[in-house]
């Protein structure tokens, strides 16, 4: 009886603290905040604990959030050449936050590099890859055009390897976020390897 109270109790004090910060937050919050505020407020016009409750079990745990058990071990990108200036690279990081790179024409960064990248980043992309079902994509994906460059994915999970061509972006819409979301790994990264021109000094 008195762990069934006590658990009701940590539940109210949980739904207060939500309903005290979600006061406080639109004091801090720009326009879209306000928006949502405002039409939260106005298609409830009381609190309802039951809702609240319920809201709060689909959300993500924190242990959720920060779980790394997702197994995937490697995660690259490769983008081809064409007739123009399309860049030319290859880019693989491993679990461990370690990458290696080579980088072609028109690339921004041109020779082989490695370095690292926040461990975080590649668990929360690791995370994504596994919710949207990269495994289970086409091997392939073509658009009946001409000149446009390939752009290959790979991802290791469970020690089972799967490489994608997606040609002239045919591929679904999350497909084209996986490949924008691995790109973006390489702005966070710490780079070693060759300088640039502009970097050497005689």
């Amino acid at each position: 009886m008195r762990k069934a109270a006590a658990k009701e109790s940590t539940k109210m004090k949980t739904l207060a603290i939500a309903i005290l910060v979600t006061g406080i937050l639109p004091a801090f919050g720009g326009e879209i905040a306000d928006y949502y505020f405002k039409h939260s407020r106005e298609n409830r016009k009381a609190v309802d604990v039951t809702e609240l409750l319920a809201a709060k079990h689909k959300s993500r745990s924190y242990n959720e959030v920060e779980s790394t058990n997702h197994g995937i071990t490697e995660i690259g990108i490769e983008r081809t050449g064409c007739f123009g200036t399309c860049p030319a690279y290859t880019f693989i990081v491993k679990r461990d936050g370690t990458f290696r790179y080579q980088g072609g024409k028109y690339a921004e960064r041109t020779g082989e590099f490695s370095g690292t990248i926040p461990d975080w980043n590649f668990h929360r992309l690791a995370q994504f890859i596994r919710d949207s079902g990269y495994m289970e994509l086409e091997d392939g994906y073509v658009c009946d055009v001409t000149d446009q460059p390939d752009t290959f994915t790979t991802v290791v999970m469970n020690g089972k390897r799967k490489a994608i061509k997606n040609y002239a972006r045919a591929g679904p819409t999350k497909l084209w976020a996986i490949e924008q979301l691995i790109d973006d790994l390489m702005a966070k990264a710490k780079w070693s390897g060759p300088k640039k021109p502009a970097d050497t000094k005689k």
